[in-house]
């Protein structure tokens, strides 16, 4: 089974990276990681087009979504923005109203899938609203159950390829993901 990784960190050696990596290491089956920063991704522009179609804008959103589609699991991994997910992040995430408008005319979301998230949070930095944004997302990619969450917390004093617990349940995350 394929696994679609979100990567909403601008940091290729950051927090965010080092659990990947765990991640990544742990993961037994391919994948493929988008990292949302380097995909220039248009943020929904409001035009209501998708309402009765697919979305016009022009970037690799569709390519994206087709990627999600075709997995049998996605990972949405991110630092801790202001207690939510990069902008990047959610320039992706707005632009699923196209899937929340087919799920209002009865079309499937395609075959059930796994999801889970992954986040690096330092400070005072609360997961729970980037957590809860992930979950959005990943509904409406057809994930459905247990969306497990996962991370380092406090980066700042602690950074996450140091932290031997947020590295194990990064490789935990990778085992459900597989369903293992």
């Amino acid at each position: 089974m394929k696994t679609l990784i979100l990567n909403g960190s601008p940091r290729p050696a950051g927090d965010t990276a080092a659990l990947l990596a765990a991640l990544k290491e742990a993961l037994t089956g391919p994948f493929v990681q988008i990292d949302a920063y380097r995909e220039k991704i248009t943020p929904c522009l409001d035009c209501r087009a998708c309402r009765t179609g697919d979305c016009p804008i022009p970037d690799r959103m569709r390519e994206i979504g087709r990627l999600a589609e075709e997995s049998g699991a996605i990972l949405i991994a991110s630092p801790v923005y202001f207690s939510s997910l990069t902008p990047p992040l959610a320039a992706i995430g707005s632009r699923l109203q196209s899937r929340y408008y087919a799920s209002l005319r009865g079309e499937d979301a395609g075959a059930e899938k796994r999801g889970a998230v992954l986040l690096a949070a330092g400070g005072n930095g609360a997961p729970e609203g980037a957590y809860r944004m992930a979950r959005q997302f990943l509904r409406l990619w057809g994930v459905k159950g247990e969306i497990p969450l996962a991370g380092a917390w406090e980066t700042d004093r602690t950074p996450a390829a140091l932290d031997r617990e947020a590295l194990r349940q990064a490789g935990r995350l990778a085992a459900f993901l597989e369903g293992r």
